[in-house]
């Protein structure tokens, strides 16, 4: 994918959550296991972008003999979803960045603490937590088009009104 992606891949890892991987009958493991799973992942994947031939026989993979013929000029950054102080420790050291999953500045905070220091951050919720205002600062207002419907369902901006951003 790195090379059809021309170098825009980004790989994201993660604990997992319930609601996808219960259904397929394996169970469900403790939350500190399912931290493990990444973290020892996150050897394997380097491993195989650094062109090694890969054995390997951890508590949670099992590697045999794999390797990456066609590498890309760049490894993909790691990604790791954080959602608590555990989550931040391994995306702090083994991550290129970290994947904010809500907005929680604290996340950030323990994300920096653990080694994340000057890596990039990436998420859904990672725009929420770039400006936050000082006291005194004034929120700066913008334009934004309002829209009606045409009858035929075609939009039109009518007109523009005045909104506070942050």
């Amino acid at each position: 994918m790195q090379l059809l992606s021309q170098g825009r891949l980004r790989l994201g890892l993660g604990a997992g959550e319930n609601l996808n991987k219960h259904v397929v009958g394996g169970g469900w493991p403790a939350t500190h296991i399912r931290l493990e799973m990444p973290e020892e992942a996150v050897e394997i994947i380097r491993s195989l972008f650094a062109g090694e031939n890969v054995n390997h026989h951890g508590a949670h993979f099992d590697v045999e003999n794999a390797r990456l013929w066609e590498l890309p000029d760049a490894p993909p950054p790691i990604g790791v979803a954080v959602s608590d102080y555990r989550s931040c420790e391994l995306a702090g050291h083994a991550a290129d960045l970290m994947i904010a999953i809500e907005p929680r500045p604290e996340l950030m905070s323990a994300f920096d603490r653990y080694g994340g220091t000057g890596k990039p951050r990436a998420g859904p919720a990672i725009h929420l937590l770039r400006h936050r205002p000082r006291r005194g600062d004034r929120p700066r207002r913008r334009s934004v088009p309002l829209v009606r419907r045409r009858p035929a369902g075609q939009l039109r901006a009518a007109r523009t009104r005045r909104v506070r951003a942050c």
